[in-house]
């Protein structure tokens, strides 16, 4: 279930953490799979079609695995052909329908570990347009390493947001 923090005051720009925990295997993951289904970071928009631009992209990771994980957004709803746990894939087709919405992916693989979890966080501009109708921003998670999480609520996502 995502839920929506507001922050900051900034000139016109209103700062937004939306955070998402998906829910994910206790199984092995190998490289290259995706982790959890593809989720959506509500209220990344004051109004619907609105703009902004991410700030930064926040993993705590409960289990302290620290792997690396590509987080890839995108302000439409991919059709993605793998599910958690499987090798990560997305058709031809459906990434050619879904690369107009596509943001880019974002590597969170510096953590700071505490003694039972850890944290990456990386700073980025990625400037947005949510779809007609929508406040929100979407994303796939893609492992580059081969943690084994103990929950199934091990990962919390955060999107910090700048919103026009």
């Amino acid at each position: 279930m995502p839920s929506v923090l507001e922050g900051f005051n900034s000139g016109t720009r209103v700062g937004v953490i939306s955070t998402v925990t998906p829910t994910i295997s206790t199984g092995i993951y190998a490289s290259g799979d995706q982790i959890g289904g593809v989720m959506s970071f509500t209220g990344c928009a004051k109004v619907n079609g609105g703009t902004g631009r991410i700030t930064a992209v926040t993993l705590l990771d409960r289990d302290k695995e620290s792997a690396p994980i590509e987080l890839h957004l995108w302000t439409t709803v991919p059709t993605v052909t793998s599910t958690d746990n499987g090798v990560a894939d997305i058709t031809d087709a459906n990434q050619a329908t879904a690369f107009t919405g596509y943001l880019g992916a974002v590597l969170l693989s510096s953590y700071q570990a505490w003694s039972g979890n850890s944290v990456a966080s990386v700073s980025v501009g990625i400037d947005y347009k949510c779809a007609s109708g929508s406040t929100t921003i979407t994303g796939v998670a893609i492992v580059r390493g081969t943690p084994t999480y103990t929950a199934t609520s091990d990962l919390i996502f955060g999107l910090c947001t700048a919103q026009d």
